[in-house]
């Protein structure tokens, strides 16, 4: 449950902070990093977390800015960029904001655990079948 919350908050915060922002592609990170601090998941899932969530807000912005402008955008950046065609370039970046905000979220979430200290599972008292 904590998953799909983190993946619905990263979105519903990046999305408004994108448009205020001056620097727009930090504005998907910061909500990233102090999620993973606040939400408690092990590290796999708050990888996986800002993975998807930022990729998804990333790959989609990109694509939205890239329908507005009829694709000329894309284009210009592919001749810049070794990434070949404008798909290319879009599925590119779209990968490097994913990685991005997976390790932001997996840092808050290692800053916490300096913090706050790991989340430990508790331990069964019982060795098995034999008490």
């Amino acid at each position: 449950m904590r998953f799909i919350t983190g993946l619905l908050l990263n979105i519903l915060i990046a999305l408004p902070l994108h448009y205020f922002l001056p620097w727009l592609w930090w504005s998907a990170i910061i909500p990233v990093f102090v999620l993973g601090f606040g939400l408690q998941m092990n590290g796999f899932l708050s990888f996986l977390c800002g993975l998807l969530s930022v990729g998804l807000f990333w790959g989609g912005m990109a694509y939205w800015s890239n329908a507005l402008n009829n694709g000329a955008l894309l284009e210009k950046m592919s001749t810049i960029l070794p990434f070949g065609s404008a798909m290319g370039t879009l599925i590119g970046v779209t990968v490097l904001g994913a990685i991005l905000g997976a390790l932001a979220m997996l840092s808050g979430k290692f800053l916490r655990d300096i913090i706050t200290g790991p989340l430990i599972a508790p331990s069964s008292k019982s060795r098995g079948k034999y008490k």
